[in-house]
């Protein structure tokens, strides 16, 4: 018998495993517990609504301080149309207003709300909420059209003969925004100016002219124009 030993482990060892097996099956009275499944955005795991954003007011582009139009729909546990439900509107970025800070759903479950973005060039979010839950809007505000001319650097400067002096302006908006493009006249009473008579401005609003000033001491009034806009006046004195 003890000669045939070795050749019975492997049954032993089968019959050991399905006895734990067996065990710890159970050795559990209770079912294993289960996470909560997760809550999908825009829906509101206390009242089983959801809200979305309608896709043409997820995100739009307008002239700053203009008016951008939002819409959401909200529909019920199943899929129905949520009517006669409080949304509440809030300005996250961008310094904008609404005209309202709630709306209600109308039959197809449809609040609106008119968003007047704010003055600064740049993104914009306002938020739709509901108990539990909340999609929001994004808008781009671009500048207005150009309405103003600033003196930035350059003015009352002294400098020694045949240097040179950067005059900078810069070309805005009625709200102080950034005007890219601008055709910005330059003269000068005396020196010369280069590159040349004429700027374009660029991205931050910014146009510069150099003045190299003339071999004897002299005051120089250099003049800077734009259509529309007052001459900004830059005095320079060589010495």
């Amino acid at each position: 018998m003890p000669a045939q030993l070795p050749h019975m482990l492997p049954s032993f060892r089968v019959l050991f495993a399905g006895i734990l097996i067996g065990a710890a099956a159970c050795g559990s009275d209770s079912p294993a517990s289960t996470a909560p499944p997760p809550t999908t955005p825009g829906t509101s795991p206390t009242t089983g609504l959801s809200i979305s954003m309608d896709s043409a007011s997820a995100s739009q582009t307008a002239t700053v301080g203009g008016v951008v139009h939002v819409s959401v729909h909200m529909k019920n546990a199943d899929g129905s149309a949520a009517a006669s439900q409080t949304v509440t509107w809030t300005v996250l970025t961008g310094g904008g207003t609404v005209v309202a800070t709630t709306s209600t759903t109308d039959a197809a479950g449809a609040a609106k709300i008119d968003w007047t973005i704010g003055t600064i060039a740049g993104a914009n979010s306002l938020e739709a909420t509901i108990t539990g839950a909340s999609v929001q809007a994004l808008a781009t505000g671009t500048a207005d059209v150009f309405a103003t001319l600033t003196k930035v650097s350059g003015d009352s400067q002294q400098v020694v003969s045949s240097a040179s002096m950067a005059l900078v302006v810069k070309a805005g908006d009625k709200y102080g925004n950034p005007a890219p493009g601008v055709t910005v006249s330059w003269t000068s009473s005396g020196g010369t100016l280069s590159p040349a008579a004429t700027t374009t401005t660029g991205p931050t609003g910014n146009a510069t002219i150099t003045l190299v000033t003339g071999l004897t001491p002299a005051t120089y009034t250099v003049t800077a124009t734009a259509p529309g806009t007052a001459p900004i006046l830059f005095t320079v004195k060589g010495i």
